[in-house]
C-alpha cells in the first residue's frame, strides 16, 4: 500500500442532511452537539485517514461512503468502523503495519517506496608482504676448451674425397689402352717394388674399414699435427719429441699416397682391379722412406695431365722454389707435403666435376 500526502477534503453534506436541519431547526442543544460532534470526528477521521494511512484508492473510496453512511444514520463516534489509532502509525517500507518500536526507521520516501537494504562488504583480507629475493650474481662463464681439430691436408680429408668419387656413377670416357695398361704397374716399378700388389680390389679398399683404420691411427700418434683452438698448429702431445713429429709426417703422408694411387688406378681400370698397398719390406729410415714417397709421387704426376683432360680440365705440375740451400729432411718433407696439397687441389675438382655428370639427366 502506498502513503498518499492530500490535502483535508471536508466531508461532503448529504441532501438529507440539509432536510433534517430545516425541518428540525429547534433541535435541543444535545442533538446539534451530538451532530456537531459526530461531524468533528468525521472530519478528524477523514484527516487521519488521508494524512497516515497508506491505503489504495479504492480503499480510501470505500472508508469514505462508509463514514458517510454513518453520518446519515446519526452514528455516535464510537460507532463508526474505523481503524483503532495504533494501527494509524506509520511504518517506513511496510504499508498498513505498525513500526515495531526500538528499530530505527530506514528507507521510506514519498510514494512507499521499499527501503534500500544494504549489502555488508565483504571483508578483504591484507595481502601478505612479498620479500624481495636477493638478488643472485650470474657466474663467470668459464669457456670450455676446444678439442684440437685436425689440420688441412691431412689423410682422412684425401680418402674422404677419393671414396665420394668412387661411389659416384662413372661417365668418364674410358683410358687409352696404353694408360690402362701401365698404370698400375708404374706405381709399382717408380717405388722400386716398395708398393705390391693387393689381395682386395680398389673397390673393396675404398668402401671397407681398410684406410679409415690406417688414418685413424695416424692421427693418435703423439707428434700428429693439431690445430688448437686460437689457430695455431700443435701435436696431440704438446711435449712430442722432433722424431715423434717427423714419424707422423711421413706416415701421414704414405696413407695419402697410396690412397691416390688406387683413385688412379680405379678410374683407369674400374672398381674390380686389383689394388696397390705398401710392402712389409720397405724401408722404415726416414732417408729411406722420404725417397719412396717421391719417387711414387713422381708416378702420381706422370698420369695427372692424361686423367685431367678426361674430365676437360687442365693440370700444371707442381713446381718447388729453388734454394742453394741443400736439401734437409725437414725441407725434403715440406716439398713433399706441398706437392701432396697441390695433387688434393685437383682431385677436389675431379670430385666436383664427376659428382656434376652423376646428376646430369641422360640425353639432356
Amino acid at each position: 500500500m502506498k502513503v498518499l500526502d492530500l490535502p483535508f477534503v471536508p466531508p461532503v453534506q448529504l441532501p438529507h442532511e440539509k432536510k433534517v436541519e430545516a425541518k428540525a431547526p429547534s433541535a435541543s442543544g444535545a442533538a446539534g452537539a451530538a451532530t456537531a460532534n459526530v461531524e468533528g470526528v468525521s472530519s478528524g477521521a477523514d484527516e487521519q485517514v488521508f494524512k497516515c494511512i497508506a491505503a489504495t484508492p479504492e480503499e480510501i473510496a470505500a472508508k469514505k461512503r462508509q463514514m458517510g453512511a454513518a453520518i446519515a444514520n446519526n452514528l455516535g463516534p464510537d460507532q463508526l468502523d474505523l481503524p483503532a489509532p495504533e494501527d494509524l502509525k506509520f511504518k517506513p517500507g511496510a504499508p498498513g503495519k505498525p513500526h515495531t518500536p526500538g528499530k530505527p526507521r530506514t528507507g521510506g520516501t514519498n510514494g512507499g517506496s521499499s527501503p534500500a537494504v544494504s549489502t555488508p562488504k565483504p571483508t578483504v583480507k591484507p595481502k601478505p608482504t612479498v620479500t624481495p629475493k636477493p638478488t643472485v650474481k650470474p657466474k663467470p662463464i668459464t669457456p670450455t676448451p676446444t678439442k684440437p681439430t685436425a689440420v688441412p691436408n691431412t689423410p682422412s680429408g684425401v680418402v674422404s674425397t677419393a671414396q665420394n668419387i668412387v661411389s659416384q656413377p662413372q661417365n668418364l670416357p674410358p683410358a687409352p689402352p696404353s694408360v690402362a695398361a701401365s698404370v698400375r704397374n708404374a706405381f709399382i716399378t717408380a717405388s722400386a717394388n716398395n708398393i705390391i700388389s693387393s689381395p682386395f680390389t680398389v673397390g673393396q679398399q675404398f668402401t671397407s674399414n681398410y684406410f679409415h683404420n690406417k688414418f685413424t691411427a695416424q692421427s693418435q700418434m703423439p707428434g700428429a699435427p693439431v690445430q688448437n683452438a686460437d689457430g695455431t698448429i700443435g701435436t696431440v702431445d704438446p711435449a712430442a719429441t722432433k722424431e715423434q713429429k717427423m714419424e707422423a709426417r711421413l706416415t701421414g703422408a704414405e696413407i695419402k699416397n697410396e690412397a691416390t694411387a688406387n683413385l688412379f688406378i680405379f678410374l683407369n681400370l674400374g672398381a674390380e682391379a686389383n689394388a696397390v698397398q705398401p710392402s712389409d719390406q720397405a724401408p722404415k729410415d726416414t732417408d729411406g722412406r722420404l725417397k719412396n714417397l717421391e719417387a711414387s709421387m713422381d708416378a702420381i704426376e706422370e698420369q695427372m695431365p692424361e686423367l685431367a683432360k678426361r674430365f676437360k680440365l687442365l693440370y700444371e705440375p707442381y713446381e718447388a722454389a729453388e734454394s742453394s740451400v741443400a736439401p734437409t729432411e725437414e725441407s725434403r718433407m715440406d716439398n713433399i707435403e706441398k706437392r701432396q696439397e697441390h695433387i688434393n687441389e685437383m682431385i677436389n675438382l675431379l670430385k666436383i666435376v664427376q659428382n656434376q655428370r652423376s646428376q646430369k639427366t641422360p640425353g639432356v
